[in-house]
């Protein structure tokens, strides 16, 4: 329990700055996902599937976007 709109601004603007930052990506996600704003956190973690390298990263991508598309 911390400042997740802090959180998501920092990890926006990694995201501005990198847009293929996966750990930005997965982070912005999820400080989406915790200010529920779902389909805003789908969208990011579509980006995250696509940036992420082949195996655990994209294996953890489409869980969290498989988990906040079904909430």
């Amino acid at each position: 329990s911390g400042d997740t709109a802090g959180a998501g601004k920092d990890y926006a603007a990694a995201v501005k700055a990198d847009p293929a930052n996966f750990s930005a990506l997965m982070n912005l996600g999820a400080a989406l996902e915790a200010a529920a704003e779902k389909e805003k956190a789908a969208e990011i973690y579509g980006r995250a599937v696509q940036t992420a390298a082949p195996g655990e990263q994209r294996i953890n991508a489409e869980r969290a976007l498989g988990a906040v598309s079904r909430k």
